[in-house]
């Protein structure tokens, strides 16, 4: 705005700032094609790694969306790139859209609904400004209308004064839209759009990306200071000479103490967000350690429950050593019984082998029988010299046994 009145000769380093944000390292960068097949699979999935609205995805699913980015773009390319490489190409872009952008809104404001010194949109930054739109959308009030409006705006002009590069910037003097938003409503989306998404999109994009953010915000700082700087006394006087736009009530602060509301609004809501994360850390390392202790608990009483049952069943295997034991006993009983009647058995075969050698008569000459009464009576004299035999074995083996026992 003071620039228009005055005749200062615009800044021709005002890119600067957006410029050092996007410096990588040149074996990292991604290619043109390489960035529109980025911006692409992000569009199919917008959802699963950017949310819708005040939604977030769960960090698994967001990690499985890069992982299926990083592969096609490894297919297609002839550079094999990283999730971690694509999520920090989608931030860059993010980062440095946000800044023109929010440039764009503070030009508008200060003119009074017109767009002077527009910093042009790249068609990749457009195209990753209009993710951050569809997936983080400002609210519905009025001056949220107002913003989408001039953003629209210096979008379309910014595309139109892309291709002509003789206009100088100070030329670069766009009419008022036809549906102007107030400089006070400008001033609180120009907020909105700098401040209210960059601690949720940076930290739903990659969980590191608090070095971007920072360097976004130094670089923002930097344009909006040399852009607000305290003026010259001439510039002073000019400017206190020239009414302002009917219908449009410029905002009395300063830009040192606009820049200095805003550091003082990013620090807050990085400290905001730091603490939630630490809160939520701490919560899910409680309900951690919660369900660790109960399934501990869970343990012992089974342990308990299980020692009667193993004491039992010890007792169980005591009985039947001892039933085996008297099993063994009894089957040695037996075998005990079988040699006794083995060896009676074998007493009476001996006894009846002897009768029939001795009741067997012996072989009389050819044609010759002995008399039926001599052979009775020899049978008569032998049967006691047997018995007294067969009797004074038995009692020599019986007394033998008894030696033995």
């Amino acid at each position: 705005h003071q620039r228009l009145h005055t005749g200062e000769k615009p800044i021709q380093d005002e890119n600067m700032a957006t410029e050092n944000i996007v410096v990588k390292e040149e074996g990292q960068n991604l290619t043109d094609d390489e960035l529109d097949t980025l911006l692409h699979e992000v569009e199919q999935r917008r959802v699963h790694i950017l949310g819708c609205g005040k939604s977030k995805p769960p960090r698994k699913q967001q990690s499985v969306a890069w992982e299926q980015v990083a592969d096609i773009l490894s297919v297609n390319g002839e550079v094999p790139r990283t999730a971690d490489q694509c999520q920090k190409e989608l931030n860059y872009l993010i980062c440095s859209a946000r800044t023109k952008q929010a440039h764009n809104t503070q030009e508008h404001s200060l003119t009074g609904g017109g767009l002077a010194h527009l910093k042009n949109l790249t068609p990749r930054e457009e195209g990753a400004w209009q993710l951050l739109v569809l997936s983080k959308p400002v609210g519905n009030g009025d001056g949220d209308v107002g913003l989408v409006q001039a953003c629209t705006d210096a979008t379309a002009t910014a595309g139109q004064n892309a291709g002509d590069s003789r206009i100088p910037a100070r030329d670069l003097i766009v009419a008022s839209t036809p549906q102007p938003c107030s400089a006070e409503a400008a001033a609180e989306m120009s907020e909105a759009l700098q401040l209210a998404d960059i601690s949720d999109f940076d930290g739903d994009v990659q969980g590191d990306g608090v070095v971007e953010e920072g360097a976004a915000c130094d670089a923002m700082a930097a344009v909006l200071k040399e852009e607000h700087s305290e003026p010259s006394g001439g510039e002073e006087s000019s400017a206190a000479e020239s009414p302002a736009p009917p219908g449009h009530h410029l905002d009395k602060r300063t830009g040192e103490d606009v820049t200095d509301e805003l550091l003082i609004q990013q620090l807050f809501d990085f400290v905001t967000e730091t603490a939630g994360r630490f809160e939520a850390s701490a919560r899910s390392q409680a309900k951690s350690l919660t369900d660790v202790a109960q399934q501990l608990q869970r343990v012992a009483e089974v342990h308990a429950q299980h020692v009667p049952i193993s004491q039992q069943m010890h007792e169980l295997v005591k009985q039947r050593e001892a039933i085996l034991s008297q099993h063994n006993e009894l089957l040695r009983q037996r075998k005990d019984i079988s040699l006794q009647q083995n060896e009676l058995l074998r007493q009476q075969n001996e006894y009846l082998q002897i009768i029939n050698r001795m009741v067997t008569p012996a072989a009389a000459p050819t044609g010759q029988e002995p008399p039926h009464s001599e052979t009775f009576a020899a049978g008569q004299n032998a049967a006691p010299a047997v018995m007294q035999e067969v009797t004074s074995r038995r009692q020599g083996r019986g007394r033998g046994r008894r030696r033995r026992n």
